[in-house]
């Protein structure tokens, strides 16, 4: 069994002083409304703290309980583009060059003024062989900085490897993956080492990797956890939900955790059910709108599309300042096929915030399923100017310029979108479809117009 990392007593001494607090608190108040807003107060607290210790492990080489820190911090603020960018360091460090780059996106997305972020976001991006987005950042941060040497060297690099369009991808680049197994550091072995025994279904061994989990990563979810899935997998479904929802006092907004809830609660009750949990677990924690959209398809699993519907709506009191209560609606509507709603949705929210290249994605979506082309074409070229290194309107915008439109000048620029697609390597199905689709029939209708 792993001993404790050094500095976890202290921790561990920081949380049991929480727990004490609250525990004072309800004798005090007796009221569980007012401790469970007093828990969810010491809850935000420490989790604040959460950046702060990551960087004080990560300047000790201590990266797996920094990275398990930032995870939990990036689940609990994922609007902070400050968890984002420490994530995206802590993974650049661990030579996860895929992960940075995401992490760093994600920053971008969350506080785009942050343009210094470009030049770094398009190092990676050509180191990975996403060579159309690198130069997309670095002629950007260069737009910012004209004096940016590395921007301006990257431009220079890029351009001359776009020349040859077909050039293989870097040896290093891979399939960018969320999953626990690509953890860095000791993480990810521990994790697949974990699954395998899970597998095989030997149980005490499953639970003893998860106890040296709990023991060397006390302040953290993954102990509680992974003895939950052992407990799950064997079927003891009553301490499954104990360790989760223990796993949950650590990290209250952790992805993983309420995923597994959400498969344990199917087992259990039913989609209506399951739909239940989810939204207790929003009101418990206003401002935490992720159960949310799950639940509502829990709802429609359940047949009840109207309180589906009403799950969703919840969003826009949740977060009255924000475009993603009208992208999850619009997304809503797409799904129960009301592409009308999900048009004047994706309006609505493009009149708050005209610069959501989402939205404008997701109006796109909505007019091509109503077959209107020219309006779809319209949506993407507006998304694509927003966000140009979108690979999902970029291809879309391209398959629709060559069968919506029959002017040589469409297809042409059809062509050069599906050129700039390919020389970042996509992995996405959407993608990839669009973009084959499109480069044939650009190229089948040019031989049919070329003289014999």
């Amino acid at each position: 069994m792993s001993a404790a990392l050094p500095g976890s007593r202290r921790r561990r001494t920081f949380a049991v002083a929480v727990l004490a607090a609250v525990g004072v608190a309800a004798a005090i108040y007796g009221s569980w409304h007012l401790v469970a807003r007093y828990q969810t107060r010491r809850i935000f607290a420490r989790a604040h703290q959460l950046l702060d210790v990551a960087a004080l492990e990560l300047s000790q080489d201590r990266i797996e309980p920094a990275f398990l820190h930032l995870l939990a911090y990036t689940e609990m603020f994922p609007d902070d583009a400050d968890g984002w960018i420490a994530l995206a360091d802590l993974r650049a460090k661990a030579a996860q060059f895929q992960e940075a780059e995401g992490a760093l996106t994600q920053a971008l997305q969350m506080d785009p003024r942050r343009e210094h972020l470009r030049t770094r976001r398009a190092s990676l991006r050509s180191r990975i062989g996403r060579h159309h987005g690198a130069l997309v950042d670095a002629q950007a941060a260069l737009e910012r900085d004209p004096r940016d040497t590395e921007a301006s060297l990257i431009v220079r690099t890029e351009l001359a490897r776009m020349r040859g369009a077909d050039a293989a991808p870097p040896s290093e680049l891979s399939a960018r993956s969320s999953a626990a197994e690509t953890w860095p550091g000791k993480l990810g072995p521990t994790i697949r080492d974990f699954l395998a025994e899970l597998r095989a279904q030997r149980w005490s061994n499953a639970t003893r990797i998860s106890r040296s989990a709990r023991e060397t990563y006390p302040d953290t979810m993954l102990g509680p956890w992974l003895e939950g899935i052992v407990a799950f997998s064997a079927g003891d479904l009553r301490t499954a939900e104990d360790r989760f929802q223990e796993a949950l006092k650590v990290s209250p907004r952790s992805h993983r955790v309420i995923t597994n809830l959400i498969v344990l609660w199917s087992r259990e009750g039913g989609p209506a059910s399951t739909a239940d949990h989810l939204v207790a677990l929003a009101e418990r924690d206003p401002g935490f709108t992720y159960p949310l959209p799950i639940a509502a398809r829990a709802w429609l699993e359940a047949s009840q599309p109207r309180q589906a519907e009403q799950t969703i709506r919840r969003m826009f009191s949740l977060l009255p300042a924000s475009s993603l209560p009208y992208r999850e609606a619009a997304t809503f509507f797409l799904l129960v096929d009301r592409a009308s709603e999900a048009i004047s949705t994706a309006a609505d929210g493009i009149a708050r915030f005209p610069a959501d290249p989402d939205l404008h994605l997701l109006q796109g979506r909505a007019w091509l399923s109503l077959g209107d082309r020219e309006a779809a074409i319209r949506s993407f070229d507006t998304a694509l100017r927003l966000r140009p290194d979108d690979q999902v309107a970029a291809a879309q915008l391209a398959r629709l310029l060559v069968t919506a439109r029959k002017d040589a000048a469409s297809r042409a620029r059809a062509l050069a979108l599906v050129r700039n697609l390919k020389v970042d390597h996509p992995s996405d199905e959407e993608v990839l479809t669009a973009m084959s689709e499109a480069g044939q029939l650009a190229r089948d209708i040019d031989a049919a117009h070329s003289p014999r």
